[in-house]
């Protein structure tokens, strides 16, 4: 057990002729954990911008909501009516029903 630990330790295991005949397959094996790894790294990314875009879409929505019904809300005839008498315009409420203008050939 002494002897193994000391071959690791002062590099003379990777001298062993059984050992150089597998470093490809250990590069191989290296280069297969360092694909994973990065892989997943990769994917970490890609799901915490879709969630982050899942915030952004949420908080979007919520957004075009309130401005939807605010809009609403001042697109009122009475309040346009109370903004223009407000502001001093002289405008006057429609007191006929808007009528269609055809043309004839």
């Amino acid at each position: 057990m002494k002897d193994i630990f000391k071959t690791i330790i002062d590099g003379t295991i990777l001298t062993n002729k059984s050992v150089i005949k597998h470093i490809p397959f250990i590069l191989f094996l290296v280069l297969l954990a360092l694909i994973s790894i990065g892989n997943r790294n990769f994917s970490e990314r890609i799901i915490n911008d879709i969630n982050k875009s899942r915030r952004d879409v949420r908080e979007m929505r919520a957004n075009s909501i309130t401005i939807a019904s605010e809009l609403m809300i001042i697109s009122k005839q009475t309040v346009i009516y109370e903004e223009v008498k407000k502001r001093k315009i002289d405008l006057n409420e429609a007191t006929e029903p808007p009528i269609k203008i055809e043309l004839k050939d």
